[in-house]
């Protein structure tokens, strides 16, 4: 497949963009908190406010959506 292809495949996936309010400091401090990296800060705090199913087989994340209550999606 070529890489025009590959874009073509992302941009028909359905998404939605989530902007934060948070200060930089506080997103920071959230992801030591939890002792997550950046990214999955990000996805983890989106979780939970959101009130969704975190989906990962990340094993540090899955801890860390546990420590947060994040209810982590199983699929069927």
């Amino acid at each position: 497949m070529l890489t025009a292809e590959y874009a073509e495949v992302i941009e028909s996936i359905p998404m939605r963009l989530y902007r934060t309010v948070a200060p930089i400091s506080s997103q920071v401090r959230f992801a030591m908190q939890y002792n997550v990296q950046g990214h999955d800060a990000v996805y983890l705090g989106l979780a939970l406010a959101l009130g969704a199913q975190l989906a990962t087989l990340d094993s540090g994340l899955r801890t860390a959506a546990k420590a947060a209550k994040v209810p982590l999606f199983v699929p069927l």
